[in-house]
């Protein structure tokens, strides 16, 4: 598997689901267990304007239960793990555990 790979379709997913926010990859890397292997992915979505926060709770509620179609993949745990105000928006880090099907 190519995290680099995993991670850009991961984004790709997310961009309907969120399209006001702009997204980037924070980190990923090879992740194994006995029976699977995948990646493990942090990415940091932005959300700007007046009603970035709603936004921001919105997606926080869906995304645990959000079914994602990835081709050869199967996202077995997402979540947003922090979620930090700016004076230029919400910040919102979401880690991710990507396994090849």
């Amino acid at each position: 598997m190519n995290p680099t790979a995993t991670s850009n379709k991961l984004v790709r997913a997310l961009q309907p689901i969120m399209p006001d926010a702009t997204f980037a990859i924070s980190q990923c890397r090879d992740w194994y267990s006995m029976t699977f292997s995948g990646a493990q992915i942090v990415i940091t979505a932005q959300l700007q304007g007046t009603d970035a926060a709603a936004l921001a709770s919105q997606f926080v509620q869906m995304l645990p239960e959000h079914e994602f179609v990835l081709p050869r993949l199967i996202v077995a745990d997402i979540a947003v793990v922090s979620q930090q105000m700016s004076d230029y928006g919400i910040c919102l880090e979401i880690e991710a555990l990507v396994l090849d099907e």
